[in-house]
């Protein structure tokens, strides 16, 4: 049996593993697009109490896979500001959105 070497396992992650780069500056960039449109509903609705947004999960912290196929945006509002919808088990006025005026493919 031959005898697995670190430029072996360097080849297999690169080819079967990490997510490449051009993909990652892809997904980013789908993550800052859906919050600049987010961000921008929220600017003309009253009512949000927008805190921030953050891009959140593997791509963000740079763990991602080959095999992702997620994108994380984490949305940050006023708690005073917030409210249940139980209808989609969403916390906050955002949830009452259509979502097709704010999630659409960017």
């Amino acid at each position: 049996m031959p005898e697995i070497e670190h430029h072996d396992l360097v080849l297999f992650a690169d080819q079967k593993v990490n997510l490449k780069k051009d993909e990652v500056d892809d997904q980013r960039a789908q993550v800052n697009r859906l919050r600049d449109r987010i961000e921008a509903k929220i600017a003309v609705t009253p009512g949000y109490g927008l805190v921030k947004s953050l891009h959140a999960g593997s791509v963000a912290k740079g763990t991602a896979l080959s095999s992702v196929n997620d994108r994380d945006l984490a949305v940050y509002v006023r708690a005073e500001q917030a409210r249940w919808c139980p209808r989609s088990g969403v916390k906050g006025q955002l949830a009452r959105a259509p979502h097709r005026d704010v999630m659409q493919p960017v």
